[in-house]
């Protein structure tokens, strides 16, 4: 996967900075599982951002307002259809770190495992 940003390289910032930004990210990504294993849309709203665009497969969802989908999970729905009880990230990873901002690669795996997605996170 290659990912492009604007701003300023890494080596034109401070190591403790970028260091700081890329833990915030890993701590928000995990922030974001929490919520999501909750089941607890209002959580998520506090760790997500709107508007929200997911690429999987043959599907495009684009959510603009906290009613949509994939802004507003249906969690009854993906335990009756996908049999889901949990998501779980693994394999975290940098892609590209600036002080205000970071992208982050992972696996993500549900239970029951099905198949892994990598999905970039930013």
């Amino acid at each position: 996967m290659q990912y492009r940003t604007g701003g300023p390289r890494p080596e034109q910032s401070e190591a403790s900075q970028l260091q700081r930004a890329e833990e915030q990210a890993i701590a928000a990504l995990h922030e974001f599982f929490a919520a999501f294993n909750a089941a607890d849309n209002e959580a998520l709203f506090v760790v997500n951002h709107v508007p929200q665009a997911i690429l999987f497969e043959q599907n495009f969802l684009y959510g603009d307002n906290r009613d949509a989908a994939p802004v507003t999970v249906n969690f009854e729905r993906l335990r009756d259809i996908e049999d889901w009880s949990r998501s779980e990230a693994e394999n975290i990873a940098p892609v590209h770190v600036t002080p205000d901002k970071a992208v982050i690669e992972f696996q993500c795996y549900r239970t029951p495992l099905i198949l892994p997605d990598v999905i970039d996170f930013m």
